[in-house]
């Protein structure tokens, strides 16, 4: 059984905020920190919440971590006990990380696979970041449109709905800007594709083998 759940939900935290690399308090180098991003090394203690093997966690990307969660979430670490329990999970992580780079695990080629999909993923979310920043958000003029001329939502109050349609308008106008740039972008590239393996159908899965009855 893969251990996946916990995993999971802790690298995808400290993962929002970035990763880099770092050295130990005696200068080694201690190699790309899941924790850490670079510039902690050479941070003050007044500014690192914790140290894992000498490598530093600065408060700065736990302030950061807690800013980017939802409100439910940023609900629990508001007290102290709560912040100490995220504080121990991304050190947790950080020496489940240490672990797994001194075995080599860094070094292997499925996860140096994994690794650049992620980091073609926070690479390319950053650059659409930029270029969506100033996307206006919708307006209470354009929800009543909405609403008026979607007669699903005409038995529920304009009020109750609103923040929906704000939400989704919101996606709409990042999904059209996010189509133009793409355009515009494929418009100065060459993109090629493979007709026969996109009209070939999908291999089946095998099928389990029959169970036997046992005497």
């Amino acid at each position: 059984m893969k251990y996946q759940v916990w995993t999971v939900i802790a690298v995808a935290l400290v993962l929002a905020v970035g990763a880099g690399c770092t050295q130990n308090q005696d200068g080694t180098s201690g190699g790309p920190s899941v924790a850490t991003p670079a510039h902690a090394a050479a941070l003050p203690d007044s500014e690192t919440i914790a140290w894992v093997n000498g490598t530093p966690i600065a408060k700065a990307m736990l302030d950061e971590m807690i800013e980017q969660m939802p409100p439910f979430m940023k609900a629990q670490v508001e007290s102290e006990e709560g912040r100490r329990k995220l504080v121990e999970n991304i050190v947790n992580v950080e020496l489940v990380y240490q672990a797994a780079v001194k075995d080599g695990y860094d070094k292997k080629p499925d996860v140096r696979e994994r690794l650049e999909r992620v980091t073609k993923q926070v690479v390319s979310a950053a650059y659409l970041d930029e270029k969506m920043k100033d996307t206006p958000e919708p307006d209470d003029e354009a929800a009543k449109k909405f609403h008026a001329e979607n007669p699903q939502l005409a038995d529920k109050p304009f009020d109750q709905v609103k923040p929906q349609i704000l939400q989704m308008l919101a996606r709409q106008n990042q999904q059209e800007i996010f189509e133009k740039i793409t355009n515009d972008l494929k418009a100065g590239a060459e993109v090629r594709y493979n007709d026969e393996l996109l009209k070939a159908a999908p291999a089946a899965a095998p099928e389990a083998p029959a169970e036997t009855a046992t005497p």
